[in-house]
This record gives C-alpha cells, structure tokens and sequence, in this order.
C-alpha cells in the first residue's frame, strides 16, 4: 500500500507514453514538445470537467437533503420503494390530518 502513488505515477507515465507514441504515427509531422503540450491541454480540460461535474452533483446532492429528500439518490426513481416506512414527524402529521377530518 505505501507504494500505491508510485504506482498510479508509473501508470499514468506508462499510458502518457503510449498515447504520445500513437499520436507520433498518426500524425508523424507533429513534434513532440507540440504533442506533450496538446496532452497537457486535453488533461486540465478533462479534469476540470470532472471537477465541475463533481461539485455540481454534490451541490445538487446537499441542495436535495436541505428541502426534504430522504436519499439524494432517490432522484432517479419515481417513487419511494415499496415498504419504506414514514419518518415519526411526517406519521404524526398524517395522523393529525386524519383525525381532525373525523368528528
């Protein structure tokens, strides 16, 4: 486990060195100082879309708790599954409305 950010590193050189080499035989006309800076472009675009992603899912995620959802994961699905049993706060208040209703 110590060694896990070495290698991650060694991957991520290993990957960066294949894709260098395949962008060299696809276009064998481009350098390689322009092939290491359009990496490093194509990098921070994708990682700050991954970022921009993250936060705005966690943002909505925390929005959902704030006003009453159960599960920010509950958003995808229509409704609660069957057998999920209310909260006491929200029981009570459906056992208030029925009896007032009743003389």
């Amino acid at each position: 486990m110590p060694y896990l950010g070495l290698r991650i590193l060694t991957a991520v050189l290993a990957l960066g060195a294949l894709a260098l080499w395949v962008a060299h035989q696809l276009a064998p006309q481009l350098s390689v100082a322009d092939a290491l800076g359009w990496a490093a472009v194509w990098t921070v675009s994708v990682a700050l879309v991954v970022a921009l992603l993250a936060w705005a899912l966690g943002s909505m995620g925390q929005w959902l708790l704030r006003h009453g959802a159960r599960d920010s994961a509950w958003l995808w699905f229509r409704a609660d599954p069957p057998g999920l049993q209310q909260p006491p706060r929200d029981r009570r208040l459906s056992e208030n409305k029925h009896s007032s209703t009743q003389p």
